[in-house]
């Protein structure tokens, strides 16, 4: 695996076993970093006078593509793995891992997404230096994370006002990229699940 001289920060990237590794096993063919472009959390992105760089996206270019196929975020601080994607632009599909909680997750038909077009197809760089772009808060995932929605209110049977919750998966806070679908809880008396409701106006937050 080689890197781009032209990438100040791809010496820090291949330092990382766990990616390389990683690139290995997803890619047959031979990779080597693109650019790179480091990014903040919301805490240090409010605080400018930081010039905090929290974390950083990398090109991943694979064989003699003259696009970059994926791209890595690591921490900036410790060179930790942090998530890939890579983006097929051939059968129009997203395929998605986090090293800390080990899901692969694989999003069809991508080029039907309202944002596919205007982030040229999914360039992951310009997607994260959009105007829209949303910097994840401390805790958060860095790249791909639920956002929850809310449904028409309803009185329930305690007489209170309540809402259905309604989720889909966000890629760095402003593409949606699964539909939108009702959140289930597993039932507490018994088993089966039921559709998540809130109280008018509240907040809803997933059960541990």
């Amino acid at each position: 695996m080689s890197c781009s001289s032209e990438n100040e920060s791809s010496s820090n990237e291949t330092q990382n076993k766990n990616a390389a590794a990683f690139l290995k096993t997803f890619y047959p063919q031979s990779t080597h970093f693109g650019k790179s472009v480091g990014k903040s959390k919301a805490s240090s992105y409010l605080n400018r006078s930081s010039e905090t760089e929290d974390f950083v996206l990398t090109e991943v270019f694979v064989g003699d593509d003259l696009r970059p196929r994926g791209y890595l975020i690591t921490e900036k601080e410790t060179n930790d793995f942090l998530f890939f994607a890579d983006v097929d632009r051939t059968d129009f599909k997203l395929t998605t891992f986090e090293p800390k909680s080990n899901p692969t997750k694989i999003f069809e038909n991508i080029n039907e997404l309202d944002k596919y077009l205007s982030t040229d197809e999914f360039d992951l760089i310009k997607v994260i230096d959009a105007p829209e772009y949303v910097p994840p808060t401390e805790g958060e995932p860095v790249a791909l994370k639920i956002k929850y929605t809310y449904g028409s209110q309803f009185i329930g049977v305690d007489g209170l006002c309540h809402q259905g919750v309604y989720q889909a998966n966000y890629l760095f806070g402003f593409i949606r990229i699964s539909a939108v679908t009702a959140t289930l809880e597993d039932n507490e008396s018994g088993p089966g699940q039921h559709h998540a409701t809130v109280l008018c106006g509240e907040t809803y937050h997933p059960k541990k």
